[in-house]
């Protein structure tokens, strides 16, 4: 994804790892996620929660297009 054709609408909502947009990309809307990585969790280790999320995106991105809109 081109992150330069974003453009971001508005703050949505923000916690303790990430804040939450409302971005334009084309014609469409969308909820972006930008999350915080702690430096000790930058080294791809599956013991950590954000790798394995990270995984299960990639996962769900090669699923067929029917299925992948199961997921948010």
């Amino acid at each position: 994804m081109n992150f330069n054709n974003v453009k971001i609408i508005k703050k949505i909502g923000y916690g303790m790892f990430g804040t939450t947009y409302l971005v334009k990309i084309g014609k469409k809307k969308y909820a972006m996620k930008i999350q915080k990585i702690l430096k000790s969790d930058i080294k791809r280790d599956f013991s950590k929660g954000i790798w394995r999320e990270m995984d299960l995106y990639k996962y769900i991105g090669k699923m067929p297009k029917e299925s992948r809109s199961f997921f948010l």
